[in-house]
């Protein structure tokens, strides 16, 4: 008798495996916790490879985000959203490399629970972020909503799968 392993999820980080009994008569296919999203997602992206870094995502849904040149890189995590709107959400960990301006910025009230940014996959090549900005608790609003490199008009940016 073939096993399968039943997975929970009883925290964010923290998940149960079990081996169960399967009656599967076919192939036994292995599905990652991170499964189409990271892989579909893996590698760097911007909306002009050759001059804005962008953002890097890692195989475990983990991103760098480019969003000053020289002044503010961030460390970031996405959550797959709603399967109906079909969108990821970009969340704030931590910042990663500050030049004199992200300095400036109280990266303490900014909320580590409020998506800064979501992307929807249109297909292997292109993406599209909406850049909503740094969440601030306490004022309950977005600060740096179009100061990024990469900001477009409506917020909404394509970005494209880049070789490097």
């Amino acid at each position: 008798m073939i096993k399968k392993i039943a997975f929970f999820s009883v925290l964010p980080s923290l998940m149960l495996a079990f081996a169960v009994p399967c009656h599967a008569t076919g192939d036994v296919v292995l599905h990652s916790k991170y499964g189409d999203i990271a892989s579909k997602l893996e590698g760097r992206w911007s909306p002009d490879c050759d001059n804005l870094e962008g953002i890097k995502i890692d195989g475990h849904l983990k991103a760098k985000i480019t969003v000053n040149s020289n002044q503010i890189v961030i460390n970031s995590f996405l959550k797959e959203g709603d399967k109906k709107d079909g969108l990821v959400g970009v969340y704030l960990e931590s910042p990663l490399d500050l030049g004199r301006g992200g300095m400036n910025l109280d990266w303490d009230h900014f909320s580590r629970d409020h998506r800064i940014a979501a992307i929807k996959i249109e297909n292997e090549s292109d993406v599209i972020f909406n850049w909503n900005g740094f969440y601030v608790g306490k004022a309950k609003k977005y600060q740096w909503v179009s100061e990024p490199d990469f900001y477009g008009d409506s917020g909404k940016i394509n970005f494209h799968r880049c070789d490097n």
